[in-house]
């Protein structure tokens, strides 16, 4: 989990920011602009985010928002609840993630739908991602 202060590991872990930054790298490798190797980040964030949804589908442990204060003693006071923009960010990771899986599954060979030497280029462990509008026309 990242912290609602990234440079701060005394302020607290905030489940938002950490959706957001693993969206953004799946993204980041989607789009061609990250190395693949940056995903092994993305795991721990799945689990994470995972961990932290309620038994009524909320996502815990959202920061309240982090407006300028005077001080970080005012940033490490703003209270973690589930609000709204939370929901979003877990959101978009979890299908950006998912969308990453289900790619890789149609394409890895080690899967009963997979098979093909296109596999190198759908997961990080296989090698470069393929953009989804590349999958579309492979399938």
């Amino acid at each position: 989990m990242f912290h609602t202060l990234l440079d701060d590991p005394a302020s607290p872990q905030e489940s938002s920011a950490t959706a957001d930054i693993a969206y953004g790298i799946l993204a980041g490798i989607r789009e061609g602009l990250l190395p693949p190797d940056t995903a092994t980040v993305v795991a721990r964030a799945e689990a994470a985010i995972l961990a932290r949804i309620a038994p009524d589908g909320l996502l815990q442990e959202v920061s309240n928002g982090t407006a300028m204060g005077p001080g970080l003693a005012f940033d490490h006071a703003i209270p973690n609840i589930p609000t709204p923009h939370g929901q979003a960010l877990a959101t978009l990771f979890l299908l950006e993630s998912r969308a990453r899986n289900e790619a890789c599954f149609l394409l890895c060979p080690n899967t009963p739908a997979g098979g093909s030497n296109r596999a190198a280029q759908c997961h990080p462990r296989h090698g470069a991602p393929t953009p989804p509008q590349a999958l579309d026309k492979k399938m």
